[in-house]
């Protein structure tokens, strides 16, 4: 049986415009909270529009890495269009699942740090996507659930 996750929010541009103000007034908060180095590896499932992961990729900056998973086509688009800070670490959103993410065999076990804001609410069975991101995370780093 295929695994997948849902989207509660709705993908109109108003609904975004509002997640997007959402982001902004949180964002700052939690991005001090996760005390980023230079040069981290950072999986940020739930990417969204990319705000976030642009605004970590500033803190990692060059030598760095971050990777933004989102499920929604719509967002992934915008992120992807969205200007690219400068300086920065690489920076790259791909399509995918939480509960089945979409890395690559050299990937998995890698991240210093993987983060999933305002995801687990989305799904059905957020162990599932717990479970990935415990394959995700290296020997030592951090996951970090913000709902």
């Amino acid at each position: 049986m295929a695994r997948s996750s849902a989207y509660l929010h709705g993908t109109s541009a108003p609904e975004q415009a509002r997640l997007a103000l959402l982001n902004r007034l949180v964002n700052r908060g939690s991005l001090a909270e996760l005390h980023l180095a230079r040069r981290q590896t950072v999986l940020q499932i739930g990417s969204g529009l990319g705000d976030f992961a642009r605004a970590r990729d500033r803190r990692i900056g060059p030598g760095g890495r971050v990777l933004g998973i989102e499920r929604s086509a719509r967002q992934l688009h915008a992120a992807r269009r969205a200007p690219k800070p400068t300086p920065a670490a690489e920076l790259e959103f791909r399509r995918g699942d939480a509960l089945d993410l979409p890395l690559r065999d050299c990937e998995w076990g890698s991240f210093d740090l993987v983060h999933a804001p305002i995801l687990l609410e989305h799904l059905d069975r957020p162990q599932d996507a717990v479970d990935q991101m415990v394959r995700a995370v290296r020997p030592g780093g951090r996951i970090v659930l913000e709902d």
